[in-house]
């Protein structure tokens, strides 16, 4: 035999436990109820932790999330929070309070190597996800400078050779 099964559509927006009554009606138009305990849970928001290196030793990396999604609506409409870690330190216990509608930041590395940076993205509910990505900065050859009388004038030199002109 077949049977409708006819309910009202509930839309749970965020992590929540309610009661849903169903009603099945059958071909005859004789119909039987029951409710049941539904629980909905929050789905992390996710997205691309993204580093525009490779860049030199003494510039600045700019990190962002791009291509953001989250399933529930009511989150992607309430702005995503987000935060950051430079040394690529934990943001575990990060909240949505303590998150910035800002999703990029700019992390300065002085000398060559490769550096973990870490950023987390969250939604209204915080629920979360972690991500971390690397910026490569390449080393650059030191240079030294003379002022117009033909003194070194480099930061370094200056220790090491005060006042030499050559």
């Amino acid at each position: 035999d077949f049977m409708d099964l006819k309910f009202n559509l509930i839309t749970l927006m965020m992590t929540t436990t309610d009661t849903v009554t169903l009603t099945v009606t059958d071909s005859f138009g004789e119909t039987s109820n029951d409710t049941v305990l539904v629980t909905v849970n929050n789905v992390n928001p996710i997205a691309n932790l993204i580093s525009n290196g490779p860049i030199y030793e003494g510039d600045s990396v700019s990190v962002y999330f791009s291509d953001t999604f989250d399933p529930s609506d009511a989150d992607t409409n309430t702005e995503f929070h987000y935060a950051f870690d430079c040394n690529g330190g934990s943001l575990a216990a990060t909240t949505y309070l303590d998150g910035s509608t800002d999703n990029q930041i700019s992390c300065y590395f002085g000398d060559n190597g490769t550096f973990s940076i870490s950023g987390k993205i969250l939604d209204k509910d915080n629920g979360s996800s972690e991500y971390k990505t690397q910026a490569i900065v390449e080393n650059v050859a030191p240079t030294i400078d003379r002022d117009a009388k033909g003194a070194i004038i480099t930061e370094i030199a200056r220790y090491l050779i005060v006042g030499a002109t050559i």
